[in-house]
């Protein structure tokens, strides 16, 4: 049975926990995820710890590589000598009310030595596709201490942007096989993306998926208050993957 203690200990001292701390990590977002809360003054005390933190929302069509990607993502944070936290939202069935939570599964178990925290969470009780106490999590993972923290969403619908309420950066990956360009282009996920990673170059024609979303966000520009990046890579192997982080990082410190 999981109880406050947890929550309340980190309440009282914020520095009892640091990214190492898995367990505790764990029991905490555990808490959180049973109904118990965090008074959001003990957010607002807190919140000059960590600026430096990197929140990343990753988000796509289902089977567009997002796990894959992450993975890889992550194998660069950890030799920039950073921490991880990482977030993967899972739908909840609204019939069985059961969820599969197997995202983890695409990630290197190597990572879990490193300073790597992984957890899936489920959309159980939340209307939405983004579970009700994600805002605190990621708050909790800022004051704990975390370099980076990534959101892998379950997928885009016409209006899923919600995402970006609580993260600065949103990478898209777009669905590979039978683009239908003219339904992406009604994804309001559009307005808010920073980077878009266009995976899986051995299956597709990367550079004219290129060139189509050149086009659009040209047409669409004035409702940008900045260009996104578009890099074409593959995420099984790596390719492109650095310069996503890279991109991430000079794009922080630009923006601190």
């Amino acid at each position: 049975m999981v109880d406050s203690a947890e929550i309340d200990a980190f309440i009282k001292k914020p520095n009892s926990i640091n990214v190492k701390n898995h367990q505790s990590i764990a029991k905490l977002i555990s808490g959180l995820e049973a109904g118990y809360s965090i008074p959001n003054q003990f957010f607002k005390d807190n919140a000059n710890l960590n600026v430096g933190c990197i929140t990343v929302g990753i988000t796509g069509g289902a089977g567009a590589g997002k796990s894959t990607f992450i993975n890889k993502l992550t194998s660069c944070i950890i030799n920039g000598n950073y921490s991880v936290a990482i977030i993967l939202i899972d739908p909840a069935s609204k019939l069985t009310k059961g969820t599969f939570l197997g995202d983890r599964i695409r990630i290197s178990p190597d990572h879990l030595e490193k300073n790597v925290y992984i957890r899936s969470i489920s959309t159980l009780e939340s209307a939405s596709n983004i579970p009700v106490h994600i805002e605190s999590v990621v708050r909790c993972m800022r004051i704990i201490g975390f370099d980076f923290i990534l959101i892998e969403t379950v997928g885009i619908g016409q209006n899923d942007t919600e995402i970006k309420k609580y993260v600065e950066n949103i990478v898209y990956i777009p669905s590979s096989e039978g683009l239908d360009w003219i339904q992406q282009h009604k994804l309001s996920v559009h307005e808010i993306t920073d980077i878009y990673f266009i995976n899986k170059n051995d299956i597709q024609d990367s550079n004219q998926i290129k060139i189509a979303m050149e086009d659009y966000l040209e047409l669409n520009a004035r409702q940008r208050t900045k260009f996104p990046e578009i890099i074409v890579g593959n995420s099984r192997y790596g390719d492109g993957v650095l310069e996503v982080y890279n991109h991430l990082v000079k794009n922080h410190i630009r923006g601190s």
